[in-house]
C-alpha cells in the first residue's frame, strides 16, 4: 500500500472494519444462541460450560469493542447477511436433535468450530491489515483477542472430554 495515498489507507481502513464486522457478528451469534440454550431445559447439563463460554466470548467481544474505538467506527450488520444465514443455518441443527444427547452435543460442536474458523480467518486478515495501517495499538488488541483454540472455549471442552 502506497502511504502517501490516503485513499489506499481509507480503502484499507474500509476493508478492515468490514472483515472486523464479520468477526464481531459471529461472536456476537455464539454469545446470542448459547444464551437461548441456557434457557431450554434439554441443556440443563451444559448450563455452567455455556455459561462459562459466553462470559469468554463476550470478553474478546469487549476487545473487538475496543478496536471499534480506536477506529473511530461502530459495529454494523452491512455486508453479515451470509454469514448470518450459514450460521443460522448451521445453529438449527441443534434444536433438530434435543433428546439425542450426543447428535445435540456434535451439532454445538460443528457449530463452535464453524464460529471459530471465522475467527482463525478474520485473524490472519486483520492481523495484516492492521500492520499496514500501522496500528500497534490494535494489532496488540487483535492478538489479545485470538489465539484461542476452540477447545478453549468452555463449552467446546466440557463436549469433547464427554466422548474422548
Amino acid at each position: 500500500m502506497n502511504q502517501a495515498d490516503p485513499s489506499a489507507k481509507a480503502e484499507l481502513r474500509a476493508f478492515f472494519i468490514a472483515q472486523l464486522n464479520l468477526l464481531y457478528c459471529a461472536k456476537c451469534h455464539l454469545t446470542e444462541r448459547l444464551t437461548e440454550l441456557q434457557e431450554d431445559n434439554n441443556f440443563g447439563d451444559l448450563q455452567l460450560a455455556m455459561s462459562k463460554t459466553t462470559a469468554e466470548v463476550s470478553n474478546e467481544i469487549s476487545i473487538l469493542d475496543m478496536i471499534y474505538k480506536l477506529l473511530g467506527a461502530d459495529y454494523t450488520f452491512d455486508n453479515c447477511g451470509v454469514l448470518i444465514e450459514q450460521i443460522e443455518d448451521i445453529f438449527s441443527f441443534i434444536r433438530h436433535c434435543p433428546d439425542n444427547p450426543l447428535l445435540r452435543d456434535l451439532s454445538i460442536l460443528y457449530y463452535m468450530r464453524c464460529i471459530k474458523n471465522v475467527e482463525l480467518t478474520s485473524s490472519k486478515i486483520l492481523q495484516i491489515a492492521a500492520e499496514k495501517l500501522k496500528s500497534k495499538q490494535i494489532n496488540r488488541l487483535l492478538k489479545k483477542s485470538f489465539f484461542h483454540p476452540v477447545e478453549s472455549w468452555n463449552l467446546a471442552d466440557t463436549i469433547s472430554l464427554r466422548y474422548a
